[in-house]
């Protein structure tokens, strides 16, 4: 069965790029900038209940019987509470983390390899107290008109290969557009993120394909983490996407 419907907010404002699918299922998308979305159900799952996941609104599910014709799928804002903020001391250090081998592979995950809504990162073991404040990640090239990346901080288990809460308290997204030239992208962060020890997960997500075309991202030899559908199990994979992360503490 084939499911299909729009998805706002509770005052009818359309929220872009939710993410919808069957948890650890490999069946998933996102919805585009306008909010609509449209999956084929297979008759295994129609007893399962569909995950709509969007950072800053609280997750919804629905069996895929009760979205008819064209279902408006109303997300509720999350209200957050701010962590509190420790003040750094005036001497504070910031610095560029990064990991795996910088070498030339022949790998890559590209944008066709990587669904809508799958996502690609790396962790880090954040020894100290530390206020994230900018990720860089590598595009080496794209054929497509443009295409939408999202920027995901998680906090993360590697040794279950579970994802938890987001940081953020809202999306972050940055366009890419057609070049054969390989280009660093670098995104400020635009809340206070303090992370206490622990892990973290950064990934990059395919969200909006405009044109046709391929997106190739640039990767290091290390170990990565890879969903290649909206809300699809996380594999550890032998190819680390490169990002890395300005952290200070």
């Amino acid at each position: 069965m084939q499911i299909q419907g729009t998805t706002k907010d509770v005052k009818g404002k359309i929220i872009e790029y939710v993410s919808i699918g069957f948890e650890n299922k490999g069946i998933g998308t996102v919805s585009n900038q306008d909010g609509v979305f449209s999956l084929i159900v297979p008759d295994s799952l129609k007893n399962e209940l569909i995950t709509f996941s969007h950072i800053g609104h609280i997750t919804k599910w629905i069996l895929p019987g009760e979205i008819t014709g064209n279902r408006v799928v109303a997300l509720e804002e999350k209200i957050n509470e701010l962590s509190e903020i420790t003040v750094l001391p005036s001497r504070i250090s910031s610095k560029w983390l990064r990991k795996g081998l910088k070498v030339q592979v022949s790998a890559q995950i590209t944008g066709s390899e990587l669904e809508l809504g799958g996502d690609w990162g790396i962790s880090w073991n954040i020894k100290k107290k530390s206020l994230l404040k900018q990720v860089r990640f590598k595009i080496t090239d794209c054929s497509y008109d443009s295409a939408v990346v999202s920027i995901n901080i998680y906090r993360f288990n590697s040794s279950t290969q579970t994802i938890g809460d987001s940081y953020l308290q809202k999306p972050l997204y940055k366009t890419v557009f057609m070049s054969k030239k390989s280009k660093q992208y670098s995104i400020d962060i635009p809340e206070n993120i303090q992370i206490d020890p622990s892990e973290v997960l950064v990934s990059l997500g395919s969200v909006q394909f405009y044109g046709k075309g391929n997106l190739n991202w640039g990767c290091y030899i290390g170990t990565g983490y890879l969903r290649e559908t909206s809300l699809a199990k996380v594999e550890k994979i032998p190819f680390s996407p490169n990002i890395s992360i300005l952290v200070q503490n």
